[in-house]
Protein backbone atom coordinates (compact mmCIF):
# COMPACT_ATOMS: atom_id res chain seq x y z
CA UNK A 1 0.00 0.00 0.00
CA UNK A 2 2.96 2.26 0.73
CA UNK A 3 4.09 1.48 -2.60
CA UNK A 4 1.12 2.74 -4.29
CA UNK A 5 0.47 5.92 -2.32
CA UNK A 6 4.36 7.18 -3.15
CA UNK A 7 3.67 6.55 -6.61
CA UNK A 8 0.48 8.19 -6.50
CA UNK A 9 2.48 10.98 -4.87
CA UNK A 10 4.97 10.90 -7.76
CA UNK A 11 1.54 12.00 -10.02
CA UNK A 12 1.24 15.04 -8.31
CA UNK A 13 1.83 18.05 -9.78
CA UNK A 14 2.89 19.94 -6.68
CA UNK A 15 5.63 17.03 -6.14
CA UNK A 16 6.73 17.28 -9.70
CA UNK A 17 7.31 21.09 -9.04
CA UNK A 18 9.64 20.09 -6.06
CA UNK A 19 11.47 17.97 -8.16
CA UNK A 20 12.13 20.17 -10.67
CA UNK A 21 13.50 23.02 -7.81
CA UNK A 22 15.44 20.33 -6.21
CA UNK A 23 17.50 19.06 -9.31
CA UNK A 24 18.08 22.59 -10.74
CA UNK A 25 19.48 23.27 -7.41
CA UNK A 26 21.57 20.69 -7.64
CA UNK A 27 22.37 22.20 -11.48
CA UNK A 28 22.98 25.60 -10.08
CA UNK A 29 25.83 24.20 -7.62
CA UNK A 30 26.91 21.52 -10.45
CA UNK A 31 27.55 24.32 -12.82
CA UNK A 32 28.94 26.80 -10.80
CA UNK A 33 31.69 24.29 -8.70
CA UNK A 34 32.22 22.00 -11.93
CA UNK A 35 33.20 25.57 -14.10
CA UNK A 36 33.81 28.29 -11.65
CA UNK A 37 37.98 27.05 -10.96
CA UNK A 38 38.75 27.28 -15.16
CA UNK A 39 38.53 30.97 -14.82
CA UNK A 40 40.92 31.62 -12.13
CA UNK A 41 43.65 29.38 -13.37
CA UNK A 42 46.27 31.83 -14.18
CA UNK A 43 45.65 33.26 -10.30
CA UNK A 44 45.68 29.34 -9.32
CA UNK A 45 49.03 28.94 -11.15
CA UNK A 46 50.68 31.93 -9.82
CA UNK A 47 49.67 31.04 -6.65
CA UNK A 48 51.52 27.93 -6.97
CA UNK A 49 54.14 28.95 -9.05
CA UNK A 50 53.43 26.44 -11.82
CA UNK A 51 52.93 26.41 -15.78
CA UNK A 52 50.49 24.58 -18.49
CA UNK A 53 52.20 21.43 -18.61
CA UNK A 54 52.30 21.29 -14.65
CA UNK A 55 48.67 22.54 -14.53
CA UNK A 56 47.37 20.14 -16.84
CA UNK A 57 49.45 17.16 -14.97
CA UNK A 58 47.58 18.28 -11.88
CA UNK A 59 44.19 17.85 -13.52
CA UNK A 60 45.26 14.29 -15.32
CA UNK A 61 46.03 13.10 -11.54
CA UNK A 62 42.67 14.79 -10.20
CA UNK A 63 40.60 13.37 -13.13
CA UNK A 64 41.48 10.16 -11.63
CA UNK A 65 38.38 10.74 -9.37
CA UNK A 66 36.18 10.71 -12.13
CA UNK A 67 36.89 6.64 -12.26
CA UNK A 68 34.79 6.15 -9.18
CA UNK A 69 31.50 8.00 -11.12
CA UNK A 70 30.70 4.46 -12.36
CA UNK A 71 30.35 3.06 -8.98
CA UNK A 72 28.10 6.45 -8.06
CA UNK A 73 26.66 5.85 -11.26
CA UNK A 74 25.94 1.48 -10.20
CA UNK A 75 24.54 3.01 -6.60
CA UNK A 76 21.72 4.27 -8.72
CA UNK A 77 19.92 1.11 -9.79
CA UNK A 78 21.46 -0.70 -6.17
CA UNK A 79 20.12 1.94 -3.38
CA UNK A 80 17.99 3.81 -5.70
CA UNK A 81 18.13 7.20 -7.15
CA UNK A 82 17.08 9.30 -4.44
CA UNK A 83 19.66 8.56 -2.09
CA UNK A 84 22.54 8.76 -4.94
CA UNK A 85 21.35 12.23 -5.89
CA UNK A 86 21.79 13.12 -2.55
CA UNK A 87 25.28 11.92 -1.70
CA UNK A 88 26.28 13.37 -5.06
CA UNK A 89 24.84 16.38 -4.27
CA UNK A 90 26.33 16.94 -0.43
CA UNK A 91 29.60 15.14 -1.77
CA UNK A 92 30.46 18.28 -4.46
CA UNK A 93 30.00 21.02 -1.83
CA UNK A 94 32.29 18.91 0.48
CA UNK A 95 35.25 18.70 -2.09
CA UNK A 96 34.14 22.66 -2.88
CA UNK A 97 35.43 23.03 0.90
CA UNK A 98 38.65 20.64 0.40
CA UNK A 99 39.75 22.72 -2.50
CA UNK A 100 39.68 26.15 -1.33
CA UNK A 101 42.55 25.09 1.08
CA UNK A 102 45.01 23.87 -1.32
CA UNK A 103 47.73 25.57 -1.84
CA UNK A 104 50.61 23.20 -2.72
CA UNK A 105 50.80 20.85 -6.53
CA UNK A 106 49.92 17.88 -4.05
CA UNK A 107 46.70 18.85 -2.06
CA UNK A 108 45.18 20.77 -4.90
CA UNK A 109 45.72 17.30 -7.26
CA UNK A 110 44.13 15.77 -3.91
CA UNK A 111 41.08 18.07 -3.83
CA UNK A 112 40.22 17.96 -7.23
CA UNK A 113 40.30 14.27 -7.07
CA UNK A 114 37.83 14.16 -4.39
CA UNK A 115 35.69 16.87 -6.59
CA UNK A 116 35.86 15.06 -9.39
CA UNK A 117 34.42 11.71 -7.87
CA UNK A 118 30.85 14.16 -7.82
CA UNK A 119 31.13 15.19 -11.40
CA UNK A 120 28.34 16.04 -12.98
CA UNK A 121 26.65 12.67 -11.99
CA UNK A 122 23.23 11.47 -13.81
CA UNK A 123 21.77 10.56 -11.09
CA UNK A 124 18.83 13.90 -11.23
CA UNK A 125 18.47 12.85 -15.10
CA UNK A 126 17.26 9.26 -14.26
CA UNK A 127 15.36 10.27 -11.86
CA UNK A 128 13.53 13.13 -13.77
CA UNK A 129 13.30 11.04 -16.45
CA UNK A 130 11.57 8.21 -15.06
CA UNK A 131 9.24 11.01 -13.54
CA UNK A 132 8.20 13.02 -16.43
CA UNK A 133 5.49 11.78 -19.18
CA UNK A 134 7.53 11.10 -22.01
CA UNK A 135 6.35 13.71 -24.90
CA UNK A 136 7.80 16.57 -22.32
CA UNK A 137 10.84 14.65 -21.07
CA UNK A 138 13.36 16.57 -22.79
CA UNK A 139 12.10 19.76 -22.56
CA UNK A 140 11.66 19.05 -18.65
CA UNK A 141 15.34 17.95 -18.50
CA UNK A 142 16.56 21.37 -20.47
CA UNK A 143 14.14 23.58 -17.82
CA UNK A 144 16.33 22.22 -15.11
CA UNK A 145 19.38 22.47 -16.73
CA UNK A 146 18.24 26.14 -17.81
CA UNK A 147 18.23 26.90 -14.11
CA UNK A 148 21.23 25.42 -13.59
CA UNK A 149 23.02 27.72 -16.09
CA UNK A 150 22.63 30.64 -12.98
CA UNK A 151 25.43 29.29 -11.24
CA UNK A 152 27.55 29.96 -14.52
CA UNK A 153 26.49 33.45 -14.70
CA UNK A 154 27.74 34.53 -11.19
CA UNK A 155 30.93 33.27 -11.83
CA UNK A 156 32.17 36.60 -13.55
CA UNK A 157 30.05 38.84 -10.98
CA UNK A 158 32.03 37.11 -8.44
CA UNK A 159 35.20 36.88 -10.09
CA UNK A 160 35.31 40.86 -10.19
CA UNK A 161 33.85 41.21 -6.65
CA UNK A 162 36.32 38.71 -5.19
CA UNK A 163 39.56 38.42 -7.23
CA UNK A 164 42.47 40.87 -5.74
CA UNK A 165 44.81 40.55 -8.77
CA UNK A 166 47.73 41.44 -6.22
CA UNK A 167 46.58 38.78 -4.20
CA UNK A 168 47.02 35.75 -6.06
CA UNK A 169 45.49 33.04 -3.28
CA UNK A 170 42.17 35.20 -3.65
CA UNK A 171 41.30 32.29 -5.85
CA UNK A 172 40.03 30.48 -2.98
CA UNK A 173 37.24 33.26 -1.94
CA UNK A 174 35.24 31.59 -4.94
CA UNK A 175 34.94 28.70 -3.06
CA UNK A 176 32.68 30.04 -0.48
CA UNK A 177 29.01 29.62 -2.50
CA UNK A 178 29.94 25.51 -3.27
CA UNK A 179 30.28 24.83 0.24
CA UNK A 180 26.65 25.99 0.90
CA UNK A 181 26.03 22.48 -1.31
CA UNK A 182 26.04 20.31 1.64
CA UNK A 183 23.32 21.71 3.58
CA UNK A 184 20.70 21.96 0.23
CA UNK A 185 21.49 18.42 -0.40
CA UNK A 186 19.68 17.49 2.58
CA UNK A 187 16.14 18.86 1.16
CA UNK A 188 16.36 15.69 -0.97
CA UNK A 189 15.43 13.48 2.18
CA UNK A 190 11.82 14.07 1.27
CA UNK A 191 12.22 13.33 -2.43
CA UNK A 192 10.09 9.99 -3.52
CA UNK A 193 12.26 7.22 -5.37
CA UNK A 194 11.26 6.87 -9.20
CA UNK A 195 7.96 5.10 -10.45
CA UNK A 196 10.45 2.97 -12.61
CA UNK A 197 12.71 1.57 -10.24
CA UNK A 198 10.10 1.13 -7.41
CA UNK A 199 8.16 -1.38 -10.23
CA UNK A 200 11.35 -2.73 -11.34
CA UNK A 201 12.78 -3.47 -7.62
CA UNK A 202 9.69 -4.71 -5.70
CA UNK A 203 10.78 -6.56 -2.87
CA UNK A 204 13.97 -7.09 -3.84
CA UNK A 205 16.64 -9.68 -2.13
CA UNK A 206 18.74 -7.04 -0.71
CA UNK A 207 21.28 -9.16 0.39
CA UNK A 208 21.64 -10.68 -3.61
CA UNK A 209 21.80 -7.11 -4.94
CA UNK A 210 25.13 -6.72 -2.39
CA UNK A 211 27.08 -9.87 -4.01
CA UNK A 212 30.10 -9.47 -5.72
CA UNK A 213 28.79 -11.60 -9.02
CA UNK A 214 25.95 -9.86 -9.04
CA UNK A 215 27.53 -6.02 -8.65
CA UNK A 216 29.85 -7.38 -11.59
CA UNK A 217 27.06 -8.81 -13.36
CA UNK A 218 25.13 -4.91 -13.24
CA UNK A 219 28.81 -3.39 -14.26
CA UNK A 220 28.98 -6.00 -17.30
CA UNK A 221 25.19 -5.59 -18.53
CA UNK A 222 25.38 -2.82 -20.76
CA UNK A 223 27.62 -5.40 -22.67
CA UNK A 224 25.16 -8.34 -23.19
CA UNK A 225 24.81 -9.33 -27.42
CA UNK A 226 21.93 -6.30 -28.16
CA UNK A 227 23.03 -3.78 -26.64
CA UNK A 228 26.93 -4.06 -27.00
CA UNK A 229 27.45 -1.72 -30.22
CA UNK A 230 25.28 1.00 -28.66
CA UNK A 231 27.32 0.76 -25.57
CA UNK A 232 30.85 1.35 -27.16
CA UNK A 233 29.41 4.10 -29.25
CA UNK A 234 28.56 6.17 -26.09
CA UNK A 235 31.69 5.19 -24.67
CA UNK A 236 34.31 6.92 -27.74
CA UNK A 237 31.82 9.58 -28.15
CA UNK A 238 31.82 10.70 -24.26
CA UNK A 239 35.71 9.80 -25.16
CA UNK A 240 36.36 12.06 -27.34
CA UNK A 241 34.43 15.15 -25.39
CA UNK A 242 36.50 14.11 -22.32
CA UNK A 243 39.35 14.70 -24.23
CA UNK A 244 38.46 18.35 -25.13
CA UNK A 245 37.06 18.95 -22.01
CA UNK A 246 40.54 19.47 -20.92
CA UNK A 247 40.97 22.72 -23.73
CA UNK A 248 38.30 24.45 -21.04
CA UNK A 249 40.01 23.62 -18.15
CA UNK A 250 42.68 26.28 -19.50
CA UNK A 251 40.66 28.93 -21.88
CA UNK A 252 40.52 31.35 -19.26
CA UNK A 253 44.54 31.37 -18.92
CA UNK A 254 44.60 31.44 -22.98
CA UNK A 255 42.78 34.44 -22.89
CA UNK A 256 44.44 36.65 -20.06
CA UNK A 257 47.59 35.53 -21.87
CA UNK A 258 46.98 36.58 -25.63
CA UNK A 259 44.09 39.25 -25.53
CA UNK A 260 45.54 42.38 -24.23
CA UNK A 261 42.80 43.30 -22.10
CA UNK A 262 41.97 44.06 -18.07
CA UNK A 263 40.72 41.68 -15.56
CA UNK A 264 37.06 43.36 -16.58
CA UNK A 265 37.10 42.14 -20.00
CA UNK A 266 38.32 38.76 -19.22
CA UNK A 267 35.19 37.94 -17.08
CA UNK A 268 32.73 39.77 -19.14
CA UNK A 269 34.00 37.35 -22.10
CA UNK A 270 33.13 34.80 -19.47
CA UNK A 271 29.86 35.87 -19.00
CA UNK A 272 29.34 35.81 -22.81
CA UNK A 273 30.50 32.20 -23.16
CA UNK A 274 27.78 31.32 -20.45
CA UNK A 275 25.01 32.66 -23.06
CA UNK A 276 26.28 29.71 -25.05
CA UNK A 277 25.45 27.68 -22.07
CA UNK A 278 22.03 29.25 -21.95
CA UNK A 279 21.22 28.79 -25.66
CA UNK A 280 21.98 25.56 -25.00
CA UNK A 281 19.83 24.43 -21.86
CA UNK A 282 17.40 26.96 -23.54
CA UNK A 283 16.70 25.78 -26.49
CA UNK A 284 18.17 21.90 -26.68
CA UNK A 285 15.42 20.43 -25.29
CA UNK A 286 12.90 21.68 -27.68
CA UNK A 287 15.30 21.03 -30.32
CA UNK A 288 16.07 17.20 -29.13
CA UNK A 289 12.30 16.55 -28.70
CA UNK A 290 11.49 18.41 -32.34
CA UNK A 291 14.29 17.53 -34.86
CA UNK A 292 15.31 14.42 -32.45
CA UNK A 293 18.54 13.16 -30.13
CA UNK A 294 20.85 11.95 -33.96
CA UNK A 295 20.55 15.23 -35.47
CA UNK A 296 21.39 17.59 -32.74
CA UNK A 297 23.98 15.13 -31.40
CA UNK A 298 25.54 15.55 -34.78
CA UNK A 299 24.78 19.59 -34.77
CA UNK A 300 26.69 20.14 -31.43
CA UNK A 301 29.68 18.21 -32.43
CA UNK A 302 30.12 20.18 -35.75
CA UNK A 303 29.55 23.33 -34.24
CA UNK A 304 31.66 22.31 -31.47
CA UNK A 305 34.93 21.89 -33.74
CA UNK A 306 34.01 24.76 -35.93
CA UNK A 307 33.97 26.88 -33.17
CA UNK A 308 37.12 26.30 -31.16
CA UNK A 309 39.13 26.87 -34.59
CA UNK A 310 37.38 29.79 -34.86
CA UNK A 311 37.64 31.05 -31.40
CA UNK A 312 41.39 30.42 -31.48
CA UNK A 313 41.91 32.20 -34.59
CA UNK A 314 40.37 35.03 -33.18
CA UNK A 315 42.29 35.34 -29.82
CA UNK A 316 45.46 35.23 -31.47
CA UNK A 317 44.82 38.12 -33.53
CA UNK A 318 43.20 39.53 -30.84
CA UNK A 319 39.59 40.25 -32.37
CA UNK A 320 37.79 40.97 -29.16
CA UNK A 321 34.32 40.82 -31.23
CA UNK A 322 35.08 37.92 -33.37
CA UNK A 323 35.98 36.23 -29.57
CA UNK A 324 32.59 36.96 -28.31
CA UNK A 325 30.86 35.62 -31.27
CA UNK A 326 33.12 32.31 -31.59
CA UNK A 327 33.30 32.24 -27.71
CA UNK A 328 29.30 31.70 -27.41
CA UNK A 329 29.49 29.19 -30.78
CA UNK A 330 32.16 26.99 -28.82
CA UNK A 331 29.88 26.70 -25.63
CA UNK A 332 27.22 26.03 -27.87
CA UNK A 333 28.82 22.96 -29.28
CA UNK A 334 30.29 21.58 -26.39
CA UNK A 335 27.91 22.07 -23.74
CA UNK A 336 25.55 20.82 -26.58
CA UNK A 337 27.72 17.38 -26.70
CA UNK A 338 28.12 17.55 -23.17
CA UNK A 339 24.42 17.56 -22.00
CA UNK A 340 22.47 16.02 -24.92
CA UNK A 341 24.72 12.92 -25.02
CA UNK A 342 23.63 12.34 -20.92
CA UNK A 343 19.80 11.93 -21.82
CA UNK A 344 20.47 10.00 -25.43
CA UNK A 345 22.56 7.34 -23.24
CA UNK A 346 19.75 6.96 -20.57
CA UNK A 347 16.90 6.53 -22.94
CA UNK A 348 19.39 3.79 -24.64
CA UNK A 349 18.77 1.32 -22.91
CA UNK A 350 16.26 -0.42 -20.69
CA UNK A 351 15.38 0.43 -16.79
CA UNK A 352 17.79 -2.11 -15.06
CA UNK A 353 20.85 -0.93 -17.50
CA UNK A 354 20.32 2.84 -16.88
CA UNK A 355 22.64 3.36 -14.44
CA UNK A 356 25.28 1.80 -15.22
CA UNK A 357 25.30 2.46 -18.84
CA UNK A 358 25.62 5.63 -17.35
CA UNK A 359 28.26 4.78 -15.29
CA UNK A 360 30.12 3.94 -18.36
CA UNK A 361 29.44 6.97 -20.07
CA UNK A 362 30.89 8.62 -17.28
CA UNK A 363 34.13 6.71 -16.84
CA UNK A 364 35.14 6.77 -20.47
CA UNK A 365 34.64 11.10 -20.30
CA UNK A 366 36.88 10.46 -17.40
CA UNK A 367 39.08 8.28 -19.50
CA UNK A 368 39.11 10.95 -22.07
CA UNK A 369 39.84 13.47 -19.60
CA UNK A 370 42.51 11.83 -18.30
CA UNK A 371 44.61 11.01 -21.84
CA UNK A 372 43.52 14.40 -22.82
CA UNK A 373 45.31 16.05 -19.20
CA UNK A 374 48.37 13.69 -20.21
CA UNK A 375 48.46 14.96 -23.88
CA UNK A 376 48.35 18.44 -23.40
CA UNK A 377 50.68 18.19 -20.10
CA UNK A 378 53.24 16.71 -22.61
CA UNK A 379 52.49 18.75 -25.54
CA UNK A 380 52.28 22.34 -23.48
CA UNK A 381 55.88 22.08 -23.24
CA UNK A 382 56.37 22.37 -27.37
CA UNK A 383 53.28 23.92 -28.36
CA UNK A 384 51.18 26.65 -27.25
CA UNK A 385 47.58 26.58 -26.19
CA UNK A 386 46.17 27.95 -29.45
CA UNK A 387 47.93 24.97 -31.67
CA UNK A 388 46.37 22.65 -28.43
CA UNK A 389 42.51 23.23 -29.08
CA UNK A 390 42.43 22.99 -32.76
CA UNK A 391 44.83 19.49 -32.52
CA UNK A 392 41.73 18.32 -29.48
CA UNK A 393 38.84 19.07 -31.44
CA UNK A 394 39.12 17.77 -34.88
CA UNK A 395 38.62 14.61 -34.22
CA UNK A 396 34.70 15.10 -32.66
CA UNK A 397 33.75 16.66 -36.48
CA UNK A 398 34.61 13.54 -37.94
CA UNK A 399 33.70 10.64 -35.87
CA UNK A 400 30.62 11.31 -34.12
CA UNK A 401 28.69 12.45 -36.83
CA UNK A 402 29.75 9.23 -38.31
CA UNK A 403 28.71 7.10 -35.23
CA UNK A 404 25.71 8.24 -34.37
CA UNK A 405 24.58 8.74 -38.14
CA UNK A 406 25.34 4.78 -38.64
CA UNK A 407 24.76 3.15 -35.12
CA UNK A 408 22.43 4.65 -32.87
CA UNK A 409 18.67 4.61 -33.15
CA UNK A 410 16.42 7.30 -31.78
CA UNK A 411 14.44 7.59 -28.49
CA UNK A 412 12.74 11.04 -28.51
CA UNK A 413 9.81 9.21 -28.36
CA UNK A 414 10.81 6.28 -26.21
CA UNK A 415 8.78 4.98 -23.06
CA UNK A 416 10.87 4.66 -20.41
CA UNK A 417 8.79 3.15 -17.83
CA UNK A 418 8.52 -0.35 -18.77
CA UNK A 419 5.84 -2.78 -17.72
Amino acid sequence: MKMKINILKNNNYTYLIFLLIYAGLYEIFDSYNTSFYPTIVSFIQKDLNIGDSEYYLIISIGSLGLYIVILMQYLSDLIGRKLTVIIAFFGMGFSVYLFSLSHTFITLAISLFIMYIFFSSDSWIILVSEEVPKEKRGIYIYIVMIIGVIGVFIIPFLRNWLLDPSDYSSWTRMTFIGWLAMPISLIGLFLNESKAYILKRKNPDLLEKWKKSTIISRIKEPFIKEQRKIMLVFIIMSFLIGVNYTSLQTIEKFFSSNLNVPLELISEIIFVAGLGSLIVFGTAGFLADKFGRKNMMKFYSITFSIGMILLVISTMKNWINAVYITVIICQIGFWGCFSLIKMFCVESFPTEMRGSASGWRSFSFAFGFTIGALISSGLTKFIGLNILYIILSIPIIIIIPLLVNNVLQETKSKKLIEE
